[in-house]
């Protein structure tokens, strides 16, 4: 793992158990302003407004329609030039989906763990692997290998990454997809 593309998250705390020093629960509390947006909110009368460079705020005359406010957000906007920045030290690259995220990674987890066969994965009554689009609810109990197995090393002819890939893209510090390596 890239410790030095992580120092902001104190991995020490969460990853090594004679050293535990809080639950992933409580390490989440204190950074998940590191991955998610924040939510815009309302001040309150003896609120500081914020100096962060990353906000902007914009007082509401309460008794305005809607879509007046609505459009004249859109035309701040537009006159300030303002443009979502993305959280570049910890951008994600690449297409997220989910379920396809998880379906990979706990492909992964279960075949490390060799208990259970190809189909007994697909087929669990925990619902490991969830169906993430009619393809693979259609195809899946006849080629239990396959499935796994992309779900596993990806797909090259698809230009699909695996659980292996995305992994080891995350420990150098990239989430999805290096940018320069593929890993295959």
């Amino acid at each position: 793992v890239n410790r030095a593309k992580y120092r902001d998250w104190d991995l020490h705390g969460i990853l090594h158990s004679n050293y535990r020093l809080m639950s992933y629960d409580d390490w989440w509390k204190q950074h998940e302003h590191l991955f998610l947006d924040q939510v815009g909110r309302v001040l309150k009368p003896h609120d500081v407004v914020s100096s962060n460079p990353d906000t902007f705020s914009y007082e509401i005359d309460k008794r305005r329609r809607l879509n007046d406010v609505i459009k004249d957000l859109r035309k701040h906007y537009a006159e300030q030039e303002i443009e979502r920045v993305s959280r570049d030290e910890y951008s994600i690259e690449g297409k997220v989906r989910p379920i396809v995220l998880q379906n990979k990674f706990n492909a992964l987890v279960l075949k490390l763990e060799d208990k259970l066969s190809n189909q007994e994965i697909l087929s669990h009554k925990d619902n490991y692997i969830r169906a993430s689009d009619t393809r693979t609810a259609k195809s899946r109990s006849s080629n239990a290998g396959r499935v796994i197995n992309e779900l596993i090393g990806g797909n090259a002819q698809k230009n699909s990454f695996g659980a292996k890939q995305i992994l080891l893209s995350v420990c150098d510090g990239y989430f999805m997809m290096h940018p320069t390596k593929n890993y295959l």
